[in-house]
């Protein structure tokens, strides 16, 4: 006799991560480079920064929704530090989605594991969705939105360094 369980064990990792990540703010970064899994790490992004937007967009995770993100977001936990400290940290979980989402795509981690060995022998470019395609204009637009919600002087280094990540999705 088997027993149903109603949570796969992705979900229940999932909302472990999301706990404590709410709740030990000061490990959070800790967190995120340790987590090996770039999938779960750009998942767990991914349910941050669509918490903090007010509009959803219904895209799988590309890098149209991460311009979304760019475009939409606010930084999370309020009531946490300085407020040029939260963007700086909300800037930092960008670059590591992009950087993760990079990953996803060189990787073929989005191609069944079975399938994923020929792709790599025969170099195939991996799968792009149609959000995938985005514009320098486009990147240009989003960080501009976003640094006039910013505070003065927050983060103009990694915004810096999101916009070379953005741009080198563009090139491709």
């Amino acid at each position: 006799m088997f027993i149903v369980v109603p949570r796969t064990v992705t979900s229940w990792l999932l909302e472990i991560s999301l706990i404590f990540i709410y709740f030990f703010s000061l490990h959070r970064e800790m967190f995120f480079s340790s987590t090996e899994n770039i999938l779960l790490r750009a998942k767990i992004l991914e349910v941050i920064f669509l918490h903090s937007c007010e509009s959803l967009p219904e895209l799988p995770l590309c890098f149209g929704k991460i311009i979304h993100f760019i475009s939409n977001s606010t930084p999370q936990l309020e009531n946490q530090g300085p407020e040029w400290q939260r963007w700086d940290e909300m800037l930092h979980q960008l670059i590591v989605l992009c950087l993760s989402f990079q990953a996803i795509i060189t990787g073929h981690l989005r191609t069944p594991v079975i399938d994923r060995p020929d792709e790599i022998l025969k170099r195939t470019p991996s799968l792009l969705h149609l959000c995938e395609d985005i514009t320098e204009s486009e990147v240009d637009h989003s960080l501009a939105l976003l640094q006039q919600r910013m505070s003065a002087g927050a983060g103009s280094d990694r915004l810096f360094v999101l916009r070379s990540l953005l741009l080198t999705a563009v090139k491709r």
